[in-house]
């Protein structure tokens, strides 16, 4: 009698460790069923949403590539307007213009590729506007340039600061270069401790007794200098 009730007890552990298995193999089977229907779903979410930052991206290139059409077309009309104007002060201040908005039409273009408008690279964009300015004058220069190829700065500083140069650099072409040889302009650009420092020099005549300029371009560079604080 004893050896049966042993066996039957045995029997009993037995079977109370087939349940026991049993659910343990199905719960895990529930939490692998549960576990690769949320890896599915978010797999799905991520597709729809790569798909949604494409079709952003897209659009944004599309509005880009269309704004720098735009601004070229007003570029030309700019220039086919200069061609009819004998006032040589306001050809200057059409090629003022021209060149402001060749600034943003450039700028347009390096955007193409950069993810990031936050950390635009500075001297890609800057070497591209600075040769294409200087070789848009009918006036052969030696260019030096000298800003740290990996400085990036965000698109909201990036503008001001290429509409700047852009006035600053016409204005030398127009005033700084007068019975000079050879025409010299150097850019540098340095960061130190948050602070930016732009600086565009020429080998050209200086102003006259010193005196610093009180035009709209110097108005304009003032306003500028604010919008950076």
């Amino acid at each position: 009698r004893q050896q049966t009730l042993l066996a039957q007890n045995e029997q009993d552990q037995q079977l109370m460790l087939t349940y026991t298995l049993f659910f343990i193999a199905l719960l895990l089977l529930v939490i692998g069923g549960i576990t690769w229907n949320s890896r599915r779903i978010i797999s799905l979410k991520n597709e729809d949403l790569d798909k949604k930052n494409r079709l952003i991206a897209l659009q944004k290139s599309d509005i880009r590539h269309r704004t720098k059409n735009m601004l070229e077309r007003v570029v030309y009309v700019l220039q086919l307007v200069s061609k009819e104007i004998d006032d040589e002060e306001q050809k200057y201040q059409l090629k003022r213009g021209e060149n402001m908005i060749f600034a943003l039409s450039n700028l347009e273009e390096t955007l193409y590729e950069v993810e990031d408008e936050e950390q635009v690279p500075t001297f890609v964009f800057l070497k591209k506007l600075l040769q294409e300015l200087t070789a848009s004058h009918l006036l052969n220069f030696t260019l030096h340039i000298n800003i740290d190829k990996s400085l990036t700065l965000p698109i909201d500083v990036i503008i001001p600061l290429a509409l700047m140069m852009a006035e600053v650099i016409t204005n030398a072409i127009r005033h700084a270069f007068k019975e000079v040889d050879d025409p010299t302009i150097w850019v540098t650009i340095e960061v130190e401790k948050n602070v930016l420092q732009l600086i565009v020099r020429d080998n050209g005549v200086g102003l006259e007794d010193g005196i610093i300029a009180k035009g709209f371009g110097q108005k304009l560079i003032n306003r500028l200098a604010d919008h950076l604080e």
